[in-house]
Parts: C-alpha cells; sequence; structure tokens
C-alpha cells in the first residue's frame, strides 16, 4: 500500500487505499481541443466552475493548451492569456478548500497560476503531462 499526504494549505490531498476517492472538474479552455464539447468559453466558465463545486469536485483542473498530436500549436503568449484570463474570472469564486489544478508544460505558466493563487490563498496542484521535460 502506498500513501501520500501533503498539505496543500486549507486543504490535504491523500493517495492510496486510506485516501478518500475526489472528483476533479475539468476547465477545457482550449477550442482547439480534439473534443469540441469539453471547451469553456470565458462566458460560461464561472457558470461550469460552480457547476462542478456543486457536484462535488475537490479539484479544479485548468487547461489551456490541446496536447493531442494532430493539434495545431499555440504559442506560449497566447497559453498565459487564456489562463491568466480565466483565472482571474475564477479564482475570487472558488471555495478555500478547492484544490486549484493547472494543466501545463511550461514553469512561465505554473508561476503565473502561483501567483494567483496565493492571493486567493488557495491551494495549487501542477499537472505537467511532460514531467517538467518541456
Amino acid at each position: 500500500m502506498v500513501v501520500i499526504r501533503q498539505s496543500l494549505g486549507s486543504s490535504q490531498l491523500g493517495v492510496g487505499d486510506q485516501s478518500p476517492v475526489r472528483l476533479m472538474g475539468i476547465l477545457n479552455l482550449s477550442p482547439e481541443s480534439f473534443y469540441k464539447e469539453s471547451y469553456i468559453s470565458s462566458e460560461f466558465l464561472l457558470a461550469k466552475v460552480k457547476t462542478d463545486v456543486s457536484n462535488g469536485a475537490s479539484i479544479l483542473d485548468f487547461g489551456a493548451r490541446s496536447t493531442a498530436p494532430w493539434s495545431e500549436p499555440i504559442t506560449l503568449e497566447e497559453e498565459y492569456n487564456r489562463v491568466e484570463e480565466a483565472l482571474k474570472l475564477s479564482l475570487p469564486h472558488i471555495p478555500k478548500q478547492i484544490i486549484v489544478s493547472i494543466d501545463t508544460q511550461y514553469a512561465e505558466i505554473a508561476r503565473l497560476a502561483v501567483h494567483m493563487t496565493r492571493k486567493y490563498q488557495l491551494s495549487l496542484l501542477i499537472n505537467d503531462i511532460s514531467s517538467f521535460q518541456t
């Protein structure tokens, strides 16, 4: 049995047999995503955040870049702008016990999320599919 516990401010994230199942709300900010129906425009973002939290999500994962092999790449600046806008809209409305997750492969985006979540005293998880190799 593997048990990992990490205190994330007012939140605690445990992994292992003794830890509860967690629901993660996925906030897809990438219009070029392979699954078009999952894209959330800024117009509907706050409603999606509130719905996910009311449906039991304890983690909200924000992703602004498609990682599908055939997708058209976007610039780092575009990803930064998408994430910044989404976090500005969402963070003031996210309860303190919710963990914010940022899905990125780039340190600049992770730094932005650290800075912005700190302002609202929210816990942050970095979700990097490249394992910090990009």
